[in-house]
């Protein structure tokens, strides 16, 4: 019985030590170390790939941002009508 006893304390305190264990702080992604592009055609228009590239498969994240009273590009996507008007930061999400 003390053998059991032993091996269930020690499972126990090995569980206990995971519990307590630190995880890292999260690493932020400042918009002054990103790569900025601009198309020949919109200087204007800046773009950065912050996670992935578009040629790659998976998950990708592209921060795009523009200049004050720079133009806005209609999108090219069939069947949606343009978004006029945007000031600032631009959020889309697509399923």
């Amino acid at each position: 019985m003390r053998p059991l006893r032993l091996a269930a304390f020690l499972w126990i305190g090995s569980l206990a030590g995971l519990a307590w264990a630190e995880t890292p702080p999260p690493i932020p992604i400042l918009p002054e170390r990103l790569t900025w592009v601009s198309p020949p055609t919109l200087p204007a228009l800046q773009s950065a790939w912050m996670l992935g590239t578009e040629s790659q498969t998976g998950l990708y994240l592209l921060r795009v941002k523009r200049a004050p009273g720079g133009p806005h590009p209609a999108p090219r996507s069939p069947g949606r009508a343009p978004d006029d008007g945007a000031v600032g930061h631009a959020l889309r999400g697509f399923r």
